[in-house]
């Protein structure tokens, strides 16, 4: 939870640190699901679960994969 919306405002909610923080990591896993991305991480802490390269959506040998490089020459399918 980020804050109560029934104490404070959504602005002021969204500018405090958390939000913030956790919205300058969100191109650390570009286009990957989130939800999708925590539950097949094998980090321990659940932040950082969310912004692992975790998907398995996403094949693991092209950009927006693990380690977001192009590894081979065929396309993204």
């Amino acid at each position: 939870m980020l804050g109560n919306l029934a104490r404070e405002p959504l602005a002021q909610i969204l500018s405090s640190e958390r939000p913030v923080a956790y919205r300058g990591r969100l191109d650390e896993n570009f286009g990957q699901c989130k939800i999708f991305t925590y539950l097949h991480s094998e980090r321990k802490d659940p932040v950082e679960r969310i912004f692992d390269r975790a998907d398995p959506l996403y094949r693991q040998d092209v950009v927006g994969g693990p380690d977001r490089k192009e590894k081979d020459d065929k396309p993204n399918l």
